[in-house]
């Protein structure tokens, strides 16, 4: 069957998996994350015990990943005995000084965190956000600058010279560009900027309690009023990474037609039809077809896309329509 199909390269790839690829997002691994809504519920279905599957060779394919880290998370606790938490608070938090900091919501500090909105404005709940160690921490505006600025008197720029599809753009965890390390994020009601120059020891923390990229915008604002120039740059940078990474799709006549398939999960299998013309559109289960939106496809002939659908058997029973990326590789 396709789903065992899929487990069986598990055997091949997983064992070839470095720390390494987990810090680069060369590891072959989806981006994914599981948010939770009651820190003491589980959600509906199979989803919780869907693992984080190794899809392309290790080294191969450059995707930014939450699972990635997520195994990270876990390489901490094995190497540390400890969980997640209590190794950031013994090994990082206590000794900069960061007493704010946490890799998951604390009840006891409930009122001290800004309230998360939506796009729409409307006050929201503090989920549990998993991975914890993807997208899951907290912390202050004070304490993420001063975890910048030991950051910005440590890092060598050497460090981030590596070989395979992410040098130069994504490396040991930081976006890395015009001269910049950036680590940003958002989930839904947030928005986190963290940029550091370490020649300068310049830092730039930007957080907003929205969902929006809000966060992104102000940090380049600010960068761009103490380095004259540092917008246009790092316009010019993200110009070259849609070019190398996020080429906008266009009919290929390798890639042109109905691709149909099984797609493999731990929940079960179901139907799954790609065509591609003009547009590109993503049938599931025999279900009308949904255009795909944001397509590229880059110079590695790697197929990119998303739509909002259900996966059966996978969806929790009763949840509506989520989001779907597709990453295909020729």
């Amino acid at each position: 069957s396709a789903a065992s199909d899929v487990y069986k390269r598990q055997v091949d790839f997983l064992p070839r998996i470095t720390v390494g690829h987990l810090l680069n997002s060369t590891a072959g691994l989806p981006h994914g994350w599981l948010s939770v809504r009651d820190a003491g519920s589980e959600p509906p279905g199979c989803y919780p015990g869907y693992p984080a599957v190794a899809v392309f060779p290790p080294g191969d394919v450059f995707e930014y990943s939450n699972h990635s880290f997520g195994l990270l998370q876990e390489v901490v606790e094995v190497a540390t005995g400890q969980d997640f938490d209590g190794a950031l608070q013994s090994l990082l938090f206590g000794p900069l000084g960061l007493r704010s900091g946490g890799a998951r919501v604390d009840s006891a500090r409930l009122d001290s965190y800004a309230v998360r909105h939506d796009a729409s404005g409307e006050a929201m709940a503090h989920p549990e956000l998993a991975p914890e160690g993807g997208l899951g921490l907290y912390a202050s505006a004070e304490d993420l600058l001063r975890f910048g600025m030991d950051r910005a008197r440590s890092i060598d720029s050497a460090t981030y010279v590596t070989d395979g599809p992410s040098a130069g753009w994504f490396q040991l965890g930081w976006w890395s560009t015009s001269g910049r390390r950036i680590s940003n994020g958002s989930v839904e009601g947030a928005n986190a900027h963290l940029t550091i120059l370490p020649g300068d020891e310049l830092v730039i923390v930007a957080l907003t309690n929205m969902t929006s990229s809000l966060a992104d915008e102000v940090a380049d604002r600010v960068l761009d009023s103490l380095v004259p120039g540092s917008a246009a740059a790092g316009a010019a940078s993200r110009s070259e990474y849609v070019r190398r990474f996020r080429t906008p799709y266009e009919p290929s006549p390798e890639w042109s037609g109905t691709w149909r398939g099984i797609l493999g999960t731990p929940c079960g299998e179901t139907t799954v039809e790609l065509t591609l013309g003009e547009v590109a559109s993503l049938a599931i289960a025999g279900a009308p077809s949904e255009l795909l939106e944001n397509v590229s496809l880059n110079e590695g002939s790697e197929l990119r896309g998303s739509t909002v659908s259900r996966i059966p058997g996978l969806t929790p029973a009763g949840a509506g329509p989520h989001p779907i990326r597709l990453v295909l590789r020729l």
